[in-house]
């Protein structure tokens, strides 16, 4: 099979290799063992809409070269498209564990010290277990953030990608507001979202449009399921376009006629905390420093006690598979120390519901730059009114 063409440089891709080996050193590993597909594409390029529900094992050790285990039927999919070319494939019922011990054993990395990502959706207890049976004479330490923490700093060519998904984010937010209206469904609006996306060049999402519509609104990740749109309803709206598998996020509400005052204060404070975010996001800076100034922009609502929140500013946000687009353990809020850094990107949302009753949103995704932050989404910032 003639290869395609990888979304990134094979220069770009042994720059990601070599910042995750400088990270086994510092934490005294022979090698990581990464069972998660989206660290996997990060640092190959290896992409499958099956990613998530398959066994796939990367390598990578210390000094030598990293090697890719995966069930032969999806490995097609590495030989069609990754950035590593030692490849070893199972047949599809054959036990993973035991493939995983052969292939360590073969590669005398059995009764070394490895990490694993205990964290990882791709490794299951059941795998856990048996990779802990399999490999007694390992040395077995969780590794979980380890690619995490070098994905958290985005290169250029990445923010260039996440900059392409925010203009899709973008469009098909403008498409779907467009598309609201009395009489019509939260299923039309979604719609309208993932068919400009997908014309437009963007591929299957991490995260399904939210479309909640009415008292929905008020219930986080409820959305769209057939339901006609009436007069006074709130609709929220959250899209994250994909390319390339990088997601940008999206959230506006809309309200068909004038909210009511109680609605309309809560959208205009949180708007306002949104605005200090934007404005406070600069590298040097810790992210709990910008949580505290946002707070202050939003005591009315954040302390009323019929209210609830998501909890943060921003996340991290960037390369990912179904149904996650974060992709570190970052993000914006009092309690957490990190420090701002240039290549940094985040889906700074603010999101506030009176539970089953009404949800407003807003968010904007950022990239950190040297001065500043930088917006890789484009919509009218305010509370929509049809």
């Amino acid at each position: 099979m003639k290869p395609w063409k990888l979304p990134f440089t094979r220069e770009e891709y042994a720059t990601r290799l070599r910042k995750v080996r400088d990270e086994l050193g510092r934490a005294k590993l022979d090698a990581l063992l990464c069972h998660s597909v989206s660290n996997i594409c990060y640092l190959t390029g290896l992409q499958s809409v099956m990613g998530p529900e398959k066994y796939f094992m990367l390598v990578i050790p210390k000094q030598d070269e990293p090697f890719l285990l995966g069930q032969a039927f999806e490995m097609h999919n590495a030989r069609l498209g990754c950035a590593v070319a030692d490849l070893t494939g199972f047949e599809i019922y054959a036990d993973p564990v035991e493939e995983s011990r052969k292939l360590l054993v073969g590669r005398e990395l059995d009764n070394k010290r490895l990490g694993l990502e205990f964290r990882s959706r791709g490794l299951t207890p059941h795998y856990y277990e048996g990779l802990r049976g399999a490999l007694q004479r390992a040395e077995i330490v969780d590794a979980s953030e380890l690619v995490n923490n070098v994905r958290a700093v985005k290169s250029p060519a990445e923010i260039e990608m996440m900059r392409q998904a925010g203009a899709l984010t973008s469009g098909a937010m403008r498409r779907a507001l467009d598309e609201a209206s009395p009489g019509k469904t939260d299923n039309d609006i979604a719609a309208a979202a993932i068919e400009y996306c997908v014309r437009q060049g963007g591929e299957f999402h991490c995260l399904e449009p939210i479309v909640s519509l009415g008292n929905r609104s008020g219930v986080p990740h409820c959305t769209f399921g057939r339901n006609t749109i009436h007069a006074r309803d709130i609709c929220f709206i959250e899209i994250g376009a994909c390319f390339n598998r990088y997601s940008a996020a999206l959230i506006r509400t809309v309200s068909f006629g004038e909210p009511e005052p109680f609605q309309r204060r809560v959208c205009d404070e949180i708007k306002a905390s949104l605005e200090v975010v934007l404005e406070k996001l600069r590298p040097g800076i810790p992210v709990c420093e910008v949580a505290q100034q946002a707070r202050k922009a939003w005591d009315w609502t954040f302390a009323h006690p019929q209210l609830f929140w998501n909890g943060a500013y921003g996340y991290s946000i960037g390369l990912g598979f179904p149904s996650n687009w974060g992709d570190a353990n970052l993000s914006i809020r009092e309690h957490h120390s990190a420090i701002l850094e240039p290549g940094m990107v985040f889906h700074c949302t603010n999101n506030i519901r009176k539970a089953g009753v009404f949800g407003v949103g807003i968010s904007e995704t950022v990239a950190i730059t040297e001065s500043g932050c930088s917006l890789l989404t484009d919509c009218p910032r305010h509370l929509f009114v049809k």
